[in-house]
């Protein structure tokens, strides 16, 4: 009979014992869970911070863009006005017109790069974001 009560009490201890580790187990996957996802949370930030730094580049390429377009628009202006200001001779008017059309040419063109240097800034943002 003292024997058995032994044995139940090292059974019990063993028991004990193993349901200890058991718990030390069970912090410690919590512990790196908490690592884990405290990882992803930081990667998170950094991406977020990434693409604002990238919105901002696109930003100022767009403002960029505007700027050229708007001395386009004055070129254009600028070219209209002389054209108004010309005699109406044929071959003054002529030339008037060729530097209206030159002076649209002009425009265009700036319109078309600001495009163009809009896209990129665009591409570069899709390209950096990892999609």
């Amino acid at each position: 009979m003292k024997f058995t009560r032994i044995l139940l009490a090292c059974a019990l201890i063993a028991l004990l014992a193993a349901c200890g580790k058991s718990g030390s187990n069970d912090a410690q996957n919590a512990q790196s869970a908490a690592d884990q996802t405290q990882q992803a949370a930081d990667q998170a930030q950094q991406a977020a911070s990434d693409a604002a730094d990238k919105a901002q580049q696109a930003a100022d390429t767009a403002a960029d863009a505007a700027s050229s377009a708007a001395e386009a628009a004055s070129a254009a202006a600028e070219a209209s006005s002389s054209a108004a200001a010309a005699s109406s001779s044929s071959s003054m008017g002529d030339k008037m017109d060729a530097m209206a059309k030159k002076a649209g040419d002009k425009m265009g063109t700036m319109v078309d790069k600001a495009k163009e240097k809009a896209k990129d800034a665009m591409h570069s943002d899709d390209s950096g974001s990892g999609n």
